[in-house]
């Protein structure tokens, strides 16, 4: 394909791009829409030999539309780097980067034009084929790329790439300046400039992926990705893919620090025995070494000091009220002239060890250095939770701050005589090089692996499957101190939640610390006033529960409140979700705003309460593995996890399918354990005259002390009489720590006739807790926590004329209970009586009425637990609706009132009201109705 033939379908396919945000969003499923989602100049010249320079034509619009004038949009011929000619057009991206260079013009600048933002809506397609294969380019802000499970998998790549394909092969290739790419904000207008930044340090991530079909049975793929840290004013030879520590880096003092690996179980902890460093000193080209020894050794509340060692176990409470880990810090001095420091410490039991520095950053726009310091790393922690010293040893290691991250990995897929084969295993490399030009480097190492066998025997489903993710794989996991206090909060603990800012939410990803502030990786970019930060965490696998375009822990999915968030979008919040209907969206959330369906009037007879689902629970914290929006990045299994599972399944009648199935998980570098056997049983079937069943059941003795925290939207109702939702980190209780639990769902729905439907659902969860004694010195009682639901309701639609008239009806009542104390823990009933009318003017235009709580019968809600939130809820829309064709979109319009009223029993209690006027309208193609 000829070159200007390859722009010209660039530019279009562009064009495109650049159109589809405009169409807006799809409706709610209840009126059923579906989304899919020239440049000439003129100049009148008289080309003849007369004198007169110019001639008006006369200009008629009788058969042509008017075009406007482009104002602002300066047009040039475009020519590639050897003259050749390509189109009339713009530059709309660069990504470069010098090194090395004269003073002043070194630096990796990148560079996106305003019609990058305003035309092609940030997202460049060019395309080609030859010889079987095609191949494409993509430059954008926000590209779903995954490579494999345990290696790279991103909702939102900001940068280029490259993707191969042929029969049997395909290639992907990546690059990104990673801690500083240039995110958007379609929102705003860019000048005639465009947007660039140029840094003179930074992060690159580049990778690629390669996978091949042999044969019809066998899939292979290999992975290589690579995030280093670069200085653009050091040559080639010098930047290498194992990155550079920071330059203008001057190290003062480093920081040890001792703490207990699982302080929220009160005992082991770290054992200190010894602690000294050897520093590497060179001067006038000589090398020598020179033992260090602490210049100081603090301590928290609850530190012990023996007559050799010193202990740190369990938490103390700080001068801000937080619950910490016990901690012994060192610090030592480190000598002018020093290019690497080597540490070695002997300890013992559950240990932590994590490092820090303090360092002079020589700003060349300052006379005088600026003092920085680090936060605490992790570098090594203790296999298992050792109590008794067994695993006393001497752990040695290099001091360094993060200059990259290195992965390869292999995965495979195999269909072979009824083996249905798939696995992957891949090792990391972590970076580190102590913070001078000729610093000393250091590094770890871990892997992750996973295999999976499925095979069909005698009309038996045989599965197995083993893992190992290791504690350190792509780098330690992390937590704020704020986020370790969240894990002691009395709130937490009572499974009550505890809210966390943005910084608190992160575990995954790895910490870089850079002298000058950087943009936030889960903000809106800083230069359009996202957060700034010098200790940026970057993430190779996004922790992605609702699989969205937005991480979960992105400002833009986790702080669905806040109205100054320039990039949010209706998919914002986290809604791991179920999708019976299989169109890609949320079942649970058909509007796309941020409230779940079931708390919302009229929505909320669609969609029940997530206590009303049936699901998988393997971790057994009683939220079910389909809805729980955990903290971890979206590995297949649980990283710092290893274990086996295996499982039979057959059908023994027809409609009834039997499971059995085991497996013993236990944590790498922590102490936990789980333990589970449990059998299964589905049946479903059709019972004749419009009645259809299914009943779901699990029984499962679990002895499981892994505690699986999750976070979750809290409905609240604000001062404005809105719903709000606010996301809190919700504890695991750990109430399966020995326990034989019996869970299960009946679905019954009835439909005698064409406009009659009926359903009703028992849902149920009884924990038999047995006695069992702590290693603390702790023990969980003999006692019984058990959850009942119940849930009926029903609705008809009769026609008269041109009016559908559909009255509704919905039940519910849940209750949670513990056996040693007298009342419930919670208890809940409601009664919501619903009304719909739509009346047909046209084919095309409706009147739609609907009205929750009559007079009589209110939507009623009534909480036994606390009466003080008895209330009667009243909630009625009429709106007028139409459906058009207009310029090839399908467009639906909606214009009408909204009125909601909460009316509390108790006297003297906040009634709450709220009326809202809307005009709404959605364009987009497929059917409106």
């Amino acid at each position: 394909m000829k070159l200007p033939k390859l722009i010209l379908r660039l530019v279009t396919l562009g064009l495109c791009l650049g159109y589809l945000p405009s169409i807006g969003l799809v409706f709610a499923q209840e009126i059923g829409l579906e989304i899919q989602e020239d440049l000439a100049l003129s100049k009148g010249r008289f080309n003849d030999p007369f004198l007169s320079r110019y001639e008006a034509p006369y200009l008629s619009y009788g058969w042509i539309d008017y075009k406007n004038y482009r104002e602002g949009i300066p047009i040039f011929k475009r020519y590639d780097s050897f003259g050749n000619y390509l189109a009339e057009g713009y530059e709309v991206f660069r990504m470069e980067e010098f090194r090395a260079a004269e003073g002043g013009q070194n630096g990796s600048t990148l560079w996106k034009n305003r019609f990058y933002q305003n035309w092609l809506r940030h997202l460049i397609v060019a395309d080609d084929a030859y010889g079987g294969w095609s191949t494409r380019v993509t430059v954008g802000d926000a590209i779903q790329t995954t490579f494999s499970s345990l290696t790279l998998d991103m909702a939102r790549f900001n940068g280029v790439r490259w993707d191969e394909a042929s029969a049997n092969n395909r290639f992907t290739f990546i690059l990104s300046r990673f801690s500083d790419p240039l995110k958007l904000d379609l929102k705003n207008q860019l000048g005639p400039g465009g947007k660039r930044v140029k840094v003179l340090d930074g992060l690159y991530l580049m990778g690629g992926h390669w996978e091949s079909r042999v044969g019809d049975f066998l899939v292979l793929g290999a992975t290589f990705v690579n995030m280093h840290r670069f200085d653009s004013g050091r040559g080639y030879t010098t930047n290498t893919r194992k990155g550079l520590a920071p330059p203008l880096t001057e190290v003062k003092k480093l920081v040890l620090r001792f703490q207990d690996d699982s302080p929220e179980d009160g005992f082991g902890g770290a054992v200190v025995f010894d602690v000294r460093g050897t520093a590497r000193i060179r001067e006038d080209g000589i090398e020598r070494f020179e033992e260090i020894l602490p210049a100081e050794v603090d301590e928290s509340d609850g530190a012990v000091e023996g007559l050799r060692h010193r202990e740190a176990s369990g938490t103390y409470t700080d001068k801000n009220g937080y619950h910490l880990p016990v901690y012994i810090d060192y610090t030592f001095d480190v000598p002018d002239s020093t290019v690497g420091v080597t540490f070695a410490a002997v300890v013992g039991n559950d240990y932590r060890i994590l490092m820090r520095q303090d360092h002079n950053y020589h700003d060349p726009a300052k006379s005088r250095p600026d003092s920085r310091s680090t936060e605490f790393i992790i570098v090594r922690r203790a296999e298992d939770n050792v109590v008794d010293l067994s695993n006393r040893t001497q752990v040695v290691f290099e001091q360094g701050m993060q200059t990259g991250q290195e992965l390869f990995g292999l995965d495979a897929k195999m269909n072979f005589r009824g083996f249905d084969v798939r696995g992957e295993m891949a090792r990391s490399a972590s970076y580190l090089q102590f913070a001078h030009e000729e610093g000393a480097r250091g590094d770890y190492e871990d892997f992750a692996w996973y295999l999976t066998v499925n095979k069909k025997v005698a009309g038996i489903n045989i599965g197995a499957e083993g893992f190992h993710i290791g504690p350190k794989y792509n780098s330690y996991a992390f937590k704020s101190a704020v986020r370790q206090n969240a894990e002691t909060h009395p709130d937490f603990a009572s499974g009550e939640g505890v809210e966390l800012a943005l910084a608190d939410i992160r575990t995954l990803g790895t910490p870089y610390y850079f002298n000058t502030v950087r943009q936030d990786p889960v903000s809106t970019d800083a230069t359009e006033g996202g957060n700034k930060t010098f200790t940026p965490v970057y993430a190779l696998v996004d922790d992605n529960d609702d699989m969205d375009q937005w991480p979960d822990d992105w400002v833009q999915d986790w702080d669905v409140t806040n109205r100054e968030i320039k990039y949010l979008e209706s998919d914002a919040g986290i809604y791991p979700f179920f999708d019976f209907d299989s169109d890609g969206y949320p079942d649970n959330n058909r509007n796309r705003n941020q409230l779940a369906d079931s708390e919302e009037p009229f929505l909320m007879y669609f969609t029940d309460p997530r206590e009303f689902y049936f699901g998988d629970d393997f971790n057994n914290n009683f939220a079910l593995d389909i809805w729980e929006d955990d903290d971890q990045p979206n590995y297949p299994y649980y990283k710092d996890e290893k274990g086996i599972h295996l499982i039979a399944q057959w059908q023994p009648l027809p409609g009834l399918d039997a499971t059995l199935g085991r497996f013993d998980v236990e944590q790498i570098a922590g102490g936990g354990r789980s333990e589970m056997t449990y059998g299964r049983l589905k049946y479903q079937r059709s019972l004749g005259r419009g009645v259809w069943m299914r009943f779901d059941h699990e029984s499962k003795s679990v002895r499981d002390d892994i505690a699986n925290p999750y976070f979750d939207f809290k409905v609240e109702l604000a001062s404005d009489g809105r719903l709000v939702p606010e996301q809190v980190f919700v504890a695991d209780l750990l109430e399966t720590r020995d326990s034989f639990v019996n869970r299960g769902l009946l679905h019954a729905r009835y439909r005698p006739g064409k406009f009659w439907n009926f359903n009703a659902k028992f849902r149920y969860e009884l924990n038999d807790q047995q006695k069992l004694d702590f290693d603390n010195g702790g023990m969980q009682p003999e006692d019984d926590l058990d959850f009942v639901g119940l849930l009926a309701k029903g609705d008809f639609t009769h026609h008269f004329g041109r009016l559908a008239v559909m009255p509704r009806f919905k039940i519910q009542y849940l209750r949670w209970e513990r056996s040693s104390v007298g009342l419930p823990i919670k208890e809940e009933f409601m009664l919501a009586p619903i009304l719909r009318l739509d009346y047909h003017l046209t084919n095309r235009s409706q009147i739609r009425f609907g009205l929750q709580g009559f007079p009589l019968v209110p939507d009623r809600r009534i909480d036994y637990r606390n009466h003080d939130n008895d209330a009667d809820l009243q909630a009625m829309v009429l709106m007028y609706f139409n459906r058009s064709d207009y310029s090839g979109y399908k467009v639906g319009t909606e214009a009408g009132v909204e009125f909601q009223a909460t009316d509390f029993d108790e006297l003297g209690a906040s009634d709450e009201s709220v009326i809202r006027y809307f005009v709404r309208m959605i364009a987009g193609v497929g059917s409106v109705r």
